[in-house]
């Protein structure tokens, strides 16, 4: 069992279009705590993390940071809400018609509001 309850660690990789590195800081304190820098993709992974640093520690403030980067393996995904476009386009056409607007509706309207599309990440399981 680990003594000391001050420590620091880091380790990385990358492979490939993908790296990820981890640091562990530790600091006394009369309780075990634990603070996490994770990006949104592996959030699910904090549970894990806790488990297996309280296997091994019984006291101290425990900041885990995680820093992942993806260099293109082409997994992005650009999702349309489609709802909120067609809710758009019928308002568009909607006051068109009551104020009488000339031109068209075209692509360069629905660029206005940024809710139509976001870049998403696939989650990790």
């Amino acid at each position: 069992m680990i003594k000391s309850m001050t420590g620091y660690g880091k380790a990385s990789f990358k492979r490939k279009k993908l790296s990820a590195s981890v640091e562990l800081f530790s600091v006394n304190s009369r309780f075990l705590e634990f603070t996490f820098r994770l990006p949104k993709q592996l959030n699910f992974l904090e549970p894990k993390i806790k488990e297996l640093i309280s296997s091994r520690i019984n006291r101290g403030k425990i900041t885990v940071a995680v820093n992942y980067a993806d260099y293109g393996t082409g997994i992005d995904q650009l999702i349309t809400n489609e709802n909120s476009t067609d809710e758009i386009y019928y308002k568009l056409l909607k006051l068109k018609k009551k104020y009488r607007l000339s031109g068209e509706i075209d692509i360069n309207h629905f660029l206005e509001f940024p809710d139509i599309f976001k870049i998403e990440k696939p989650e990790f399981t």
